[in-house]
């Protein structure tokens, strides 16, 4: 998924696309981030939103080992991809409907995030305040 789907890839697979067809943004490509890939995307820069898409569609088919594997009522989809939805849902489950059967596809939900905080962040703040909020040690 990292090799395919994360911020990094997409930034790569974006540079990539304007290298090879529009050299007037490489003097910018310093700047480019996948926040400002999915500002261009929504504003409808063809290249931006082929990029967008192309990670959805990686994301999808790696979502669809984890519903056979693990069959989950529902999937949250965070991060800069969730803030692109409207431009990724399609794709995201158009992907995991090729790989995935409907038995186990129908009943997954597959949803954005409504958190707008690093997922990072609250994983270290979860693990500080475990061992406050943690059934006490019976000795």
């Amino acid at each position: 998924m990292e090799a395919f789907a994360s911020d990094t890839a997409t930034t790569n697979r974006y540079l990539e696309k304007i290298k090879a067809k529009d050299n007037s943004h490489l003097a910018d490509s310093g700047k480019i981030n996948v926040t400002t890939i999915i500002e261009l995307a929504k504003n409808g820069h063809p290249h931006a939103l082929d990029t967008v898409k192309e990670t959805a569609r990686y994301l999808g088919l790696g979502l669809a080992p984890i519903i056979y594997a693990f069959n989950p009522d529902a999937i949250v989809i965070g991060g800069k991809v969730a803030e692109a939805w409207s431009l990724v849902e399609k794709e995201i489950l158009d992907s995991c409907a090729k790989r995935v059967s409907a038995p186990f596809l129908g009943p997954t939900k597959i949803l954005p995030s409504t958190l707008h905080v690093s997922p990072d962040l609250m994983g270290a703040i979860a693990l500080v305040l475990a061992k406050h909020f943690a059934a006490p040690e019976i000795v």
